[in-house]
């Protein structure tokens, strides 16, 4: 197994705590790089203090999600994470779906 660089244990603590705190995720997921956190109320997201973190190579809001890159460090963070909020441990699909525009199952 490889060595990771970072305590992940104290990253996923401060993700969680600097995200706004247990409550604040709704649900966390993840791709091959990225922690994906829904977040009930984004603005209690510090974006400054998260990049700050050991590890933390960017954070991003894409598609309603906000998105932390962990590079190979993901998988541990991800673990200690789900675990810091029981329940919101499913991850996500390798590709999100593409984002379906509101009039293409309109037939005239």
């Amino acid at each position: 197994m490889a060595e990771h660089s970072i305590d992940p244990k104290a990253v996923a603590k401060a993700i969680v705590q600097l995200a706004g705190g247990p409550g604040n995720i709704q649900e966390a997921t993840h791709c091959f790089t990225r922690l994906r956190l829904t977040l009930a109320n984004r603005d209690a997201a510090d974006d400054e203090k998260i990049k700050s973190i050991p590890g933390v190579q960017g954070v991003f809001f894409l598609g309603g999600q906000y998105q932390i890159a962990l590079g190979r460090d993901l998988y541990p963070v991800f673990a200690a994470v789900s675990r810091c909020c029981p329940g919101q441990d499913r991850t996500a699909p390798d590709v999100p779906p593409p984002a379906q525009r509101p009039d293409e199952n309109i037939q005239g």
